[in-house]
């Protein structure tokens, strides 16, 4: 019997895995391009990442933040 609930549950938790794989496929995907510097993102992706990185490092200094 507890074997059985164990099975059921490894199956379930199998389950949720798969639709968070699935989600996430797309952001590593767009992580990859990033790393390599996939010319298929355009110059605009590059500058709007700078300049998000940018815009975060000055919260970070803001001592308010």
């Amino acid at each position: 019997m507890i074997h059985d609930l164990d099975e059921e549950e490894q199956k379930e938790v199998r389950k949720e895995e798969i639709i968070f794989e699935d989600k996430y496929k797309e952001i590593y995907e767009l992580r990859r391009k990033y790393i390599n510097a996939d010319k298929s993102l355009g110059k605009a992706a590059g500058a709007d990442l700078i300049k998000e990185f940018d815009d975060r490092a000055k919260q970070m200094q803001d001592k308010d933040y």
